[in-house]
């Protein structure tokens, strides 16, 4: 799900006009460099899953529950101008954040899914921790995704479903005790 979710983030991003390129993380290696802006989306491995209820009804699939799975999005960052201060990649890095809540929200619309945003924080990579100057902002945004667990067998199956064929309805009305009158509704 989290595959899907980045493409759709990535199209809307593009809509909005937002220059970077979303990632499915984890990353196969840690950063070591400033110089790559991008978008990482993944499950967050230190967030928690909430599962309820389901909130309505569903017939087939049966839907009993809802999971909301916690997700986090990294954002590598960089001001565009030589020499920038680190207030400027963290602008940068906030104004990204800013442009991926709002396509979040499209993109849970457009899925028919929830999505809540849990928090969000400035942070530095483990690698780069011990570098003299900032080359650019990392901002960490968290939040959870919400979707339906629906009844079905493990291999995908649902429930078998059938069309009614060979169905006649017939009302029969009577204008008078004779008996004449009568008027037939549906297929024969």
């Amino acid at each position: 799900m989290i595959r899907e979710i980045g493409v759709e983030l990535q199209a809307q991003l593009k809509i909005q006009g937002v220059p970077l390129l979303v990632v499915d993380g984890p990353e196969p290696t840690k950063t070591t460099t400033w110089g790559r802006e991008r978008i990482v989306v993944e499950y967050d491995a230190d967030g928690t899953d909430q599962i309820r209820p389901a909130r309505s009804q569903h017939r087939n699939p049966e839907v009993w529950h809802e999971v909301a799975e916690a997700c986090k999005i990294t954002i590598y960052a960089q001001a565009v101008t030589a020499g920038a201060l680190v207030a400027e990649h963290r602008r940068r890095a906030k104004s990204v954040r800013d442009q991926v809540v709002n396509a979040l929200e499209v993109v849970a619309a457009n899925r028919k899914n929830g999505v809540a945003v849990t928090g969000g924080r400035l942070v530095t990579p483990e690698d780069l921790k011990d570098t003299e100057r900032a080359g650019g902002a990392a901002y960490e945004l968290t939040f959870v995704w919400s979707r339906a667990i629906e009844v079905r067998t493990f291999a995908g199956a649902k429930r078998p479903e059938g069309d009614i064929t060979g169905f006649t309805n017939t009302t029969s009305v009577r204008i008078s005790d004779d008996g004449a009158g009568e008027t037939a509704c549906g297929e024969a």
